[in-house]
């Protein structure tokens, strides 16, 4: 037996005061040598077998806790049950009746009739049960059974004496096991919390409420330049020097007033001081628990030194890009003026000899002003495109929840001229939805697409047909639109090709002219709102374009 557990025998004894039996003087002795000389786990059965020769029986059982439960918990029971050679014991196989009640257990007390144990079954003649009691507390039974006479009170006698003597030592062995159990778990719950802060990259630091360090790891000993038993003892306020104790007065009323969180800092910067005095920045979380009383600081703290100077990185650069931007955006425009004032000149002084000189000039010569004419518009309009394609991915977006009802009527209202000369009608299947994206890119999107639909079209009654709906359950989260016209079709190999910047699949100006641009600022556009564009085309029957926008509809349309 251990010298824990013999204390604590010790002590629950004392506790027993008059509820400890004197044991019988014929047994007293043998009672005292059994238990002195049988192991701690045999004691339960060494008593039951010098109970049963005690009292003159030849059955009996004992029941018992085996380890005490924890807070909440249920205790760990066990049972030993032992049987003479006689003529009693358990039930033939075959015996259809019993000679006596069944019970579910022996009653307390001395109970000298016939009877049927149904846990077995067992037949008993005589019984006699006593709890195992220590310090009012229930530690289990004995039974005795089958003595070959009545049971007597002195009988019972012995029968407590010996319950009273066991139960100290059952219950402290219980004890001792499951103080036992929690060592080795508290042990093990240590060396996993021990190996979590040794292997832990950030630093971490306990402290106590005036601020001494009392717990530390190696990480946190290597961002600051200390051994572990230099930090140990130290002021956090030596660490962290902007650190006061005003914030923990603060969150300790805020957790009586509110019940919040144990963890009152998630994130916050602080600068850290190291041994060499330089200074670093430090991201911090940290806890408050209580430990025997005394509130203990937890402070997990990481070094992010390397993330500033990414931030700081990231910072010039994007300060450095906006500037470029800036000077590109003034170069564009300062180029695009300067090159379209010279182009404006020569298509304005070509006009003006086809006005003034048209009778004088040749009709070679009139083919050739009209065609410097025409290349100098081009050339105008393929500037003015490239601008808006190169402003397209610079300017600042102006996300909000875009009704695009009204955007296509606006769309269409611009539109309606061209319509009418081209005798083009679009038709919307159903009310389209209200989106979240920018209302100036989307518009541009309809726009173009309405317009190449009509522009590449050779039927007499041209038709542009807009349709949208819901992206497929489990699929991604997105809006699908579709324009589709009844126009010429793209063959199979320019699929790919037409959303080029000028990228055109017919020379001069059939089909109106134009620049090839559209459908490249249109991927453009569709690529900055993250979504994407794609297309279905039949050469001769028409070409339906797609384009996916993240999100779902706020309302309108099909759901």
């Amino acid at each position: 037996m251990t010298r824990a557990a013999q204390h604590q025998i010790a002590r629950t004894r004392r506790h027993a005061g008059p509820s400890a039996v004197a044991a019988p003087s014929n047994i007293g002795d043998s009672l005292t040598r059994l238990i002195a000389n049988t192991p701690p786990s045999s004691l339960a059965e060494a008593a039951l077998a010098f109970a049963l020769d005690s009292c003159g029986s030849s059955y009996g059982s004992i029941f018992y806790i085996d380890e005490i439960a924890p807070l909440d918990g249920a205790h760990d029971y066990a049972e030993f049950w032992l049987q003479r050679e006689t003529g009693s014991g358990p039930l033939p196989a075959n015996k259809r009746k019993t000679p006596a009640p069944v019970i579910n257990r022996v009653p307390s007390g001395i109970h000298n009739r016939a009877c049927i144990l149904a846990s077995g079954p067992v037949a008993l003649q005589r019984s006699m049960r006593v709890e195992l009691i220590f310090a009012k507390r229930r530690a289990g039974t004995i039974v005795v059974a089958n003595a070959s006479r009545d049971y007597s009170n002195d009988d019972y006698a012995r029968l407590e004496a010996i319950a009273a003597a066991i139960s100290p030592i059952l219950w402290a062995l219980a004890a001792e096991r499951a103080h036992g159990r929690s060592a080795f778990a508290l042990r093990h719950a240590q060396a996993k919390l021990d190996t979590l802060l040794d292997g832990s990259v950030d630093g971490i630091i306990g402290t106590l409420a005036n601020g001494t360090i009392e717990t530390v790891n190696p990480s946190a000993s290597r961002m600051f330049g200390y051994t572990r038993e230099e930090l140990l003892g130290r002021k956090l306020k030596s660490l962290l020097p902007n650190l006061t104790r005003r914030d923990q007065e603060e969150y300790r009323f805020r957790c009586i007033e509110t019940g919040q969180s144990n963890v009152f800092y998630v994130g916050r910067k602080e600068i850290g001081r190291r041994k060499d005095e330089s200074t670093f920045p430090v991201e911090m979380s940290v806890g408050v628990a209580s430990e025997d009383g005394h509130e203990v600081f937890l402070g997990v703290l990481r070094d992010i030194t390397d993330r500033k100077n990414a931030e700081a990185a990231i910072e010039r650069h994007g300060e450095e890009l906006a500037r470029s931007n800036r000077e590109l955006d003034d170069f564009a425009y300062i180029a695009s003026h300067d090159l379209k004032a010279p182009l404006r000149g020569i298509h304005n002084y070509a006009n003006f000899l086809l006005e003034d000189y048209a009778d004088k000039i040749d009709a070679d010569g009139v083919n050739k002003l009209q065609t410097m004419g025409r290349l100098a518009k081009r050339m105008e309009d393929i500037i003015n495109d490239l601008l808006t394609f190169s402003r397209v991915g610079r300017t600042e977006q102006s996300i909000e929840d875009v009704d695009l009802n009204a955007v296509l009527g606006d769309v269409l209202d611009s539109l309606k001229v061209f319509m009418e000369e081209a005798n083009a009608t679009v038709i919307v299947a159903t009310p389209l939805p209200t989106l979240l994206c920018d209302r100036v890119r989307i518009r541009a999107v309809f726009h173009n697409l309405i317009t190449n639909g009509i522009k590449y079209n050779e039927n007499a009654a041209k038709r542009i047909e807009i349709a949208w709906h819901a992206a497929a359950e489990n699929g991604p989260n997105e809006t699908v639109f579709s324009v589709a016209d009844n126009g010429i079709g793209i063959p199979e190999k320019h699929r790919e090709k037409v959303f080029g910047i000028f990228k055109r699949l017919h020379t001069g100006d059939k089909y109106g002219g134009g620049t090839g641009a559209g459908l490249a600022i249109v991927k453009k556009i569709v690529d900055q709102q993250h979504g994407r564009i794609w297309l279905d085309s039949e050469a001769g029957r028409g070409t339906t374009f797609h384009f996916a926008l993240p999100g779902a509809q706020s309302s309108g349309g099909p759901s």
